[in-house]
């Protein structure tokens, strides 16, 4: 009973997971620190990053442009990347099961089981579509999937 969405978002995973562990293993769970180090050498030789009365000035751009994204960084990091694959992968696997139950319910005729499964997977099933949703701006996404 596996289908397009299915597929694609596991592909999506998948492509997370190879982007977030290369990542991590070039520390980039160590970028957050890296940044703001960054920042700090340059805000020591260049000045504070209030802005001047006179204007702005580039190295006051650059000092704000490594703390807004080292403060990105920190909460959506290659760690919280992977745990999130994680969860998908969670409920892809679950979606799964229901449909699986279906199915031998159905073979076996046991409409309650059946109804059970049935309930679940519609709610996975919603949930997968907003998983997907998730990546809506990358090739593959079927407007029809949205939620």
């Amino acid at each position: 009973m596996t289908d397009s969405i299915t597929d694609w978002l596991r592909a999506q995973c998948d492509a997370d997971e190879r982007i977030a562990r290369e990542l991590a293993g070039r520390g980039g769970n160590e970028l957050p620190a890296q940044l703001r180090s960054a920042g700090e050498q340059v805000r020591d030789v260049y000045g504070d990053p209030d802005p001047p009365e006179d204007g702005v000035s580039p190295a006051d751009r650059l000092w704000w442009l490594a703390r807004d994204a080292a403060d990105w960084i920190a909460v959506h990091g290659p760690a919280r990347v992977l745990r999130e694959i994680d969860a998908k992968r969670q409920t892809l696997a679950e979606l799964e099961a229901a449909e699986q139950t279906m199915e031998q319910a159905t073979r076996d005729r046991d409409t309650g089981r059946y109804n059970t499964a049935r309930a679940e997977w519609v709610v996975l099933r919603r949930v997968v579509r907003r998983d997907a949703a998730v990546y809506a701006d990358r090739p593959g996404y079927q407007e029809g999937w949205r939620p």
